[in-house]
This record gives structure tokens, sequence and C-alpha cells, in this order.
């Protein structure tokens, strides 16, 4: 008996014939409607070659193993790259138990390989899913890191596990650097008799040093765990907010006043700067104790005033300068600080006009300075009055 197969068109037969007698021949042709198994194998093969270029396109490393720890598929980056296993052996690729491979590593990369190893034991016995793991491994003299991630396939069928080693020495490297720099700015918060402490745009602190947690009276611990708007006086939450973000794109010095856990109230002067760490935008402040600047600046107001009015209603004119010197040393000009309105009603010049200002600005053609031999002598002191 022959087997033989009829194409008719996008039907698939398969027929059978008889010889009967050697004068003549009787065919007996049956046929069965086999279209569907031909098309269900056609999409396998489809469905086989997607799943293959899906795994080939993967960029970190991937390996199949099947329930023994034998490799039954593997990537490009799979078969280029290296991973912990070749230290040990190059033949990680189809047809190789990974797990033999693995415990036969030696030297520093064992303890890794093995616990890899273990690893996909334990997943294999549903143990758990998924495993990993991060790993240092010097592959031709060339550091990397890596993690190593172990996923059991879900749902029924054969036990199958993916194996996948992705390169992650980019992101260790930034991460040393964050550490580094961290470690820096922690030093330098120390290192500073200022209260320094950094926060992020909404207010919670990322760090603070000694000096800030005695000025506030807390610990270490706690000011960690607080927000700006918990002893920030002048702004509420909200303005805080909007405040500190307008703070880290264009810093400046500005006062406030704090409540110290105690309730007692502390005058500040804050001086900001920007800067980032690991990827994200913070605010570093150095906080200094200005309350007894203040009282002291308060106490002097009386006087100030006192002075004010004396200064005010004087006959002659007055006016408070700083000179101005070459690099000899020589008065070469003088800056007006302050004059009172006397002086306008002798010179002419006002005193809103001439504040700031140089002698030799308002009056050019005067060379030498007109109190150059006022001052002759007397180069010592920065102020004086005409």
């Amino acid at each position: 008996m022959v087997f033989i197969q009829i194409d008719f068109a996008d039907l698939y037969v398969p027929a059978t014939c008889s010889i009967n007698h050697k004068d003549g021949e009787q065919c007996l042709v049956s046929a069965i409607d086999i279209t569907e198994r031909q098309q269900a194998e056609e999409k396998l093969i489809e469905s086989d070659y997607f799943s293959r270029s899906i795994l080939e396109s993967i960029e970190s490393e991937v390996a199949v193993l099947d329930e023994y720890g034998t490799i039954i598929a593997v990537n490009r980056a799979w078969r280029e790259l290296g991973n912990i296993a070749k230290s040990a052996s190059d033949n990680t690729h189809e047809g190789t138990n990974y797990l033999t491979v693995c415990d036969s590593v030696i030297g520093s990369d064992s303890v890794c390989a093995k616990a890899i190893a273990e690893g996909i034991r334990s997943v294999i016995a549903k143990n758990q899913n998924p495993f990993l793991i991060d790993y240092q491994y010097d592959y031709q003299n060339d550091k990397k890191w890596y993690v190593a991630r172990v996923t059991r396939f879900e749902g029924e069928g054969p036990i199958r596990v993916v194996v996948t080693n992705e390169d992650i020495t980019t992101i260790k490297q930034e991460q040393e650097k964050a550490l580094t720099l961290s470690n820096r700015y922690k030093a330098l918060l120390e290192a500073g008799s200022d209260g320094m402490h950094v926060l992020d745009d909404d207010g919670s602190l990322f760090e603070v040093n000694q000096s800030f947690c005695t000025m506030l009276g807390y610990t270490h611990e706690e000011l960690l765990t607080l927000n700006l708007a918990d002893w920030d006086m002048q702004w509420n939450r909200d303005e805080l907010s909007i405040k500190l973000k307008e703070l880290i794109l264009k810093p400046a010095i500005f006062e406030t006043r704090y409540r110290r856990k105690d309730g007692t109230l502390v005058d500040v002067e804050i001086n900001p700067s920007s800067v980032t760490l690991i990827g994200s935008d913070y605010l570093f402040a150095a906080t200094r104790d200005i309350t007894e600047k203040k009282k002291s600046a308060q106490k002097l107001l009386p006087s100030e005033a006192r002075y004010r009015m004396l200064f005010e209603n004087m006959e002659e004119g007055f006016s408070l300068q700083e000179i101005i010197t070459d690099q000899n040393n020589h008065p070469v000009d003088f800056r007006f600080l302050d004059a009172n309105t006397a002086y306008e009603r002798h010179t002419g010049m006002k005193p809103g006009d001439i504040t700031g200002k140089t002698m030799l600005s308002l009056m050019p053609q005067s060379d030498p300075p007109p109190d150059r031999k006022i001052w002759k002598g007397r180069t010592d002191r920065r102020t004086g009055y005409f």
C-alpha cells in the first residue's frame, strides 16, 4: 500500500491506493481534510518564529531552562556577552546544564554563582518566584555589575525557568558617585558651625547637621521626620512649597523665624544654594541664629532715631563719605554714604541724588579731588565728614 498526499488548492487530504493484480490496477482513494491541522502547524511555526524574534531583540542576557536546569534557548546577548558562569566554562549555550556550570565556578565568583544556582533550584521547586541577586563580575579584565533574575513560567505544561542577566554597571556607578557626593555633603554639614540642612522642594529634610539639631532642640532622628512647615513661623506649608521651588531655581539670602522644640522662637538668616543629589534637586541651607543681633539692633533704634533727628536738624551741611584710594593707598575720590538737608542748602546737591555716587561722577571736572588736602594724612580712615 502506497500513501500519497493530494493538495486541492487550500485543501490538504491524505490518499491511499492499492494494486490488486498484474494486468490492471484498482485504486482506492480515501481523503481526510487536514486543513485545520496544517493551518495550526503553520501558526505554531509562525508563533515560534515570533517568540524567537522577541527573545533575540532583548538587550539583557536571557536563557530558558527546563526542570533539570538544562539550557533550551538563549538569545544573542547571552551568546555574545559574559556572565558569571563563563568564568567556569565558555559553553553556556543550548544543551548545557546551567546548574552544573554554576556549581563548578571557583575562585572569588564561586559564592555568587552557587547562590544563583540555589536560586534557580528554589524557583524550579516553587519555593520562591522570582529570585533576584546583584553581583559584580570581572570578565576579560572588565569589571561589570549585573542583576540576575530567575522567573518561573506560570500555567500548565512543562516546567520552564527564565534566567536573565542585566548589566547595571552604569546604575551602580551613578549610585557610587551619588554616595560619594552625599558623604562629601555630610562632611561639609558637620564641619560648619552654622545650622546646615538639606531640603527637597516639598520641605522634607534630606540631611541635617548637629548644629541645626542643637539650634532647634531636636535629635537628628526627630528632625528627619519633620517638615519645614513644622518649625518655620513666617509662611504656611503652601507658601513654603512655592518659596522653596523659587529658591532652588534662584537662591537668595533671607531672614525668617523658627520655633524650637520647646516653643521658643529664634530669628535666623538663611543662606541657601541649590544642589543635585541622586538625580533630584535640593536646597542646601546654611542657617545662622541672629536673635541676639536683632535684639541689639532693636536696642539701637532709639539712639538711631535721636541721631537721625539731630542729623536732619543741624544748621551745618553734613555728609558721610567713604574714601576711595588708588593702589598706593592715596585718596583719589570719595563716595557719598549719606547727607543731611542742610547739605543741600549749602551745595545745591540733594541727598537722594548723591548717596552712593562718587564725587568725580558728580563733578568730573574736579581734578584733583577738592578734598585731597582734607584727607591727606588721614587715609587710614574709611569714612569722614565734610
